[in-house]
């Protein structure tokens, strides 16, 4: 129940699991210019105790470390508007309208495209929906009618759904168009049932008067739901004594996810951008060092004799110095190269890989408390503990920057897929190596009774992050949003994440 609770209030950040978190960002493209720019930068205040720095924590751990997904945002509709046949966007008319055309590999193509982006829709729907529900406080009558209401809309729309999908079956033969139909006729059930679920868990221990009619009317839904998979569909039901077929359960879910999702993940392609031009620094370095070593080496020849012992012992050191240069040389043109270009770049593009959408850079690097900018700085100083703010606190810095530049967008008025969502997920395992025991005993005395007595306390550690958007809005004019956050960690992953301030205009 806690991890349902957690998934409905996610927002900017949220905890995956007690390794990782998710930070979401939402980029909306403007349609008034040809090229879009969106930009990241995270300020990680890591505590000098974790011993975590630029000697014990590279480069290449961090981009094990981090997972970059971009993908559309889930075009928002209500369960009534999907079965509105009058709404030209709704993903259910437009399958509708598809059933009346010849089978083709065309149309094959838009039909399991808006397939998916149905199936993400009504999740989306009725995971808002489930999420007001359980998190608003209201009168017990409106709750019950909103609850009601919802109920009967998810009837209305598995009903008009199984119509499209039951006409679909009739008139295309093909085993592979009516198993698309079938993957997201299995989704759509699941959703219903796992976000019903969760609702009559809240339901039930609550102080609801009339929690048994509620009850009543969400309970009816979900064994709809229940009968219909083991029955129609033919699926398994879980077992409490059978754990080898509940195995197939989380795994089949896993499938199916990444089967919708494909309608929204953007696609992309990266590579080190040192890597790619290795070649040409190392190229550079060389010659540089050999025209170094042909200068001497002719030099010397004016002065000694050639084949003279002082010669040849001559010769070899100036070779040593060229294999020296070319080294230092090589090193240093990567390290300004570093800060020059990213350490990443990636393309993007569409869900189908059809279209360029942009491009994506990132760049990573410990910094020094003083090369902080002042607004980064005072962002960090807030809530602080005033008498300490005057002492340097003993911590490293680990500066990530992403830039994001699109250059297409879909301006025609039936567009669905603009938005974008940025989506960083971030495993802090590595971090924790060197952290000292979840817990220690600790000693003190009671008052009263002038006892000594033993106590449990934990050890935690605070991991500040500040994050700072920039992008341009659609007049033009640059916009800076920070925003800060904190981890508390202990030996054993992630215990909360606290949200220190809201947004602020930097």
């Amino acid at each position: 129940m806690d991890r349902f609770i957690r998934e409905l209030e996610i927002g900017e950040i949220y905890q995956r699991n007690k390794w990782q978190f998710e930070l979401k960002s939402e980029f909306i493209p403007s349609l008034n210019t040809q090229e879009n720019i969106y930009t990241q930068e995270f300020y990680f205040f890591i505590p000098n105790s974790l011993q975590i720095n630029e000697e014990t924590y590279h480069k290449s751990q961090f981009y094990q470390d981090r997972t970059n997904l971009i993908r559309y945002k889930t075009p928002k509709f209500e369960l009534k508007e999907l079965c509105d046949t009058t709404n030209t966007k709704s993903p259910l008319n437009r399958l509708s309208v598809f059933c009346n055309e010849k089978p083709s590999h065309e149309t094959l193509h838009f039909i399991k495209d808006e397939l998916k982006l149905l199936a993400n829709s009504v999740r989306s729907s009725i995971r808002e929906r489930v999420g007001r529900l359980v998190m608003k406080k209201t009168e017990e009558q409106i709750l019950k009618n909103e609850i009601q209401e919802l109920c009967e809309d998810l009837k209305i729309f598995r009903h008009d759904y199984l119509s499209v999908q039951s006409d679909f079956i009739k008139k295309w033969a093909s085993i592979k168009e009516q198993s698309y139909f079938l993957y997201i006729d299995e989704f759509l059930s699941e959703t219903v049932d796992y976000y019903l679920i969760g609702l009559l868990d809240h339901i039930k221990y609550s102080n609801l008067s009339n929690r048994k009619e509620i009850t009543k009317v969400v309970s009816e839904v979900i064994l709809q739901e229940k009968y219909y998979r083991e029955h129609i569909l033919k699926k398994t039901p879980i077992s409490e004594k059978d754990t080898l077929k509940n195995e197939s359960i989380l795994y089949t879910k896993s499938l199916l996810n990444k089967f919708v999702a494909d309608a929204l993940l953007l696609h992309t392609v990266h590579a080190s951008v040192v890597k790619r031009f290795q070649n040409l620094i190392g190229s550079f370095a060389a010659a540089i060092a050999m025209l170094v070593f042909f200068v001497l080496f002719t030099t010397q020849s004016n002065v000694l004799i050639i084949n003279s012992f002082p010669f040849i012992v001559l010769t070899v050191l100036l070779y040593v110095l060229k294999d020296r240069i070319k080294e230092s040389l090589k090193n240093l043109s990567y390290h300004q190269f570093a800060k020059w270009f990213s350490d990443y770049k990636t393309e993007i593009f569409s869900p189908d890989g059809s279209k360029f959408v942009g491009k994506m850079g990132e760049y990573i690097s410990f910094i020094h408390q003083k090369e902080l900018p002042e607004d980064i700085k005072r962002v960090r100083n807030r809530e602080f503990h005033a008498v300490l703010e005057a002492f340097t606190r003993p911590e490293q810095v680990l500066y990530y920057k992403k830039q994001i530049k699109t250059y297409t967008a879909d301006k025609s008025n039936n567009a669905r897929r603009r938005a974008l969502n940025i989506v960083f997920h971030f495993n802090i395992e590595r971090f924790l190596q060197k952290a000292d025991d979840p817990s220690h005993d600790y000693i003190t005395m009671d008052p009263e009774t002038l006892e000594l007595y033993q106590i449990n306390i934990p050890k935690v550690y605070h991991l500040n992050m500040i994050m700072k958007n920039m992008y341009f809005d659609k007049d033009g004019n640059q916009k800076n949003e920070l925003k800060k956050f904190r981890l508390i960690l202990d030996k054993n992953g992630i215990k909360r994440i606290e949200h220190i301030s809201t947004q602020i205009n930097a």
